[in-house]
C-alpha cells in the first residue's frame, strides 16, 4: 500500500498522462481509461467497469466519478454554480466513503463526462466541496478544472450573493462543463474533418454553433453543431458563407467576384456548391431547421448589404 505521498505523486502523474493523451483529442475512451496507464509496471484503470464512483484499492480516496449519458443519476447545477452528484445507489457508505474522504482532505478528482457509449471528456482537478448527507448528495466544484483556454473562469466567489451574481455563476459552470463536452462530441461526430474543407488537424478545428449557444434553440448538441477549420468557422460567423437545409455550401455572391489570394480561391470560393461531410449517425446529423435559421441570417446580410 502506498503511503499518503507516495498517493498524491501517482494521481498527479495520472493528471499529467491524461492531460498528454487529450493533446491528441478532445476525448478519451473507455478502453484506453481502463488499460492505458501504468504506475512503476502496476496497470491502474482510471473508470469504474460498472458503478459511477471509482475507487482504485491503492488510494484512500476516490480517484474519478462518471456522469453517463441517460442514467438514473442526475448531476445538477445549483444556484451558485456547483454541481451536485448523487450518492452511489442511494447509500451512505460504500462506494461514497472514499468520495467523503476526497471532501474532507481536499483531495482532487477526475470527472469523466460520457458523450458518447465507451468515449468520454475528461475533467481534470475537479473538487469535492460539499457532503449533503440528508439529501444523498456530493458537491463539485468545476472552478478548478482543466478545461480549453478560451473557456471563460469562472466567477471570483464562492458563494454569489445577488439573483445576478448567482445567474452568472451558473451559466460560466455551464460553459466549462459544455463547452468542452460539445468539442469533444462535435468534432468526434465528424471523424475530426472540417466539414466543409476535410481538414484533418484537430488544433485547427473548432465545434462551431449552427445557431449561438445564446438562441433559445442554441443547445449545446452535436445536431447544432459543425466541424469547421478556423477559417470556414469564420467565415460562416461572418456569414460570408451559408450552409443550406439540404447541407450545400452558398457562399457570398460579392466574395466569389473578389479576386485575390489562392486562400480565397481555392479555400472558400471553390467550395461553393459543394455538400458538407456530415456524421453518420442520425442524431447526430445537422438540424435541417437550425440550418435555415442560420441561412435565412446569411440571405438576410444580403439584404442589409444591398441597402
Amino acid at each position: 500500500m502506498y503511503n499518503s505521498v507516495e498517493q498524491a505523486l501517482i494521481r498527479l502523474d495520472i493528471f499529467q498522462w491524461l492531460e498528454m493523451q487529450l493533446l491528441e483529442h478532445d476525448w478519451i475512451t473507455k478502453d484506453q481509461l481502463l488499460g492505458g496507464y501504468s504506475y512503476m509496471g502496476q496497470r491502474i484503470p482510471l473508470i469504474p467497469t460498472q458503478q459511477g464512483i471509482h475507487n482504485p484499492k491503492i488510494f484512500d480516496e476516490t480517484l474519478s466519478v462518471v456522469s453517463t449519458a441517460r442514467s438514473k443519476y442526475e448531476d445538477m447545477i445549483r444556484d451558485d454554480g456547483m454541481i451536485e452528484y448523487d450518492y452511489e445507489s442511494q447509500s451512505v457508505e460504500g462506494y461514497n466513503t472514499k468520495l467523503r474522504l476526497a471532501h474532507v482532505r481536499n483531495t482532487p478528482i477526475i470527472y469523466l463526462k460520457q458523450i458518447k457509449p465507451g468515449v468520454y471528456k475528461p475533467f481534470i482537478n475537479v473538487y469535492v466541496i460539499g457532503d449533503d448527507q440528508l439529501n444523498k448528495k456530493f458537491i463539485l466544484d468545476f472552478r478548478s478544472a482543466k478545461v480549453e483556454e478560451e473557456d471563460l473562469e469562472s466567477p471570483d466567489l464562492h458563494v454569489p450573493g445577488t439573483e445576478r451574481e448567482r445567474k452568472y455563476a451558473v451559466q460560466q459552470t455551464l460553459r466549462r462543463l459544455h463547452q468542452p463536452q460539445f468539442r469533444a462530441s462535435v468534432l468526434y461526430a465528424y471523424n475530426e474533418q472540417c466539414a466543409i474543407c476535410r481538414l484533418k488537424h484537430p488544433k485547427l478545428l473548432d465545434a462551431a454553433h449552427i445557431v449561438p449557444d445564446r438562441h433559445e434553440l442554441g443547445v449545446a448538441k452535436v445536431s447544432n453543431g459543425l466541424a469547421l477549420c478556423k477559417i470556414h468557422h469564420a467565415a460562416l460567423d461572418q456569414k460570408f458563407i451559408g450552409i443550406t437545409p439540404d447541407y450545400k455550401v452558398d457562399v457570398d455572391k460579392e466574395l466569389l467576384e473578389e479576386v485575390d489570394g489562392p486562400m480565397l480561391k481555392h479555400g472558400i470560393q471553390e467550395m461553393n456548391g459543394i455538400t458538407i461531410q456530415i456524421p453518420k449517425a442520425k442524431e447526430d446529423k445537422p438540424d435541417p431547421a437550425l440550418l435555415e435559421i442560420s441561412y435565412l441570417s446569411f440571405l438576410n446580410k444580403g439584404k442589409v448589404k444591398a441597402r
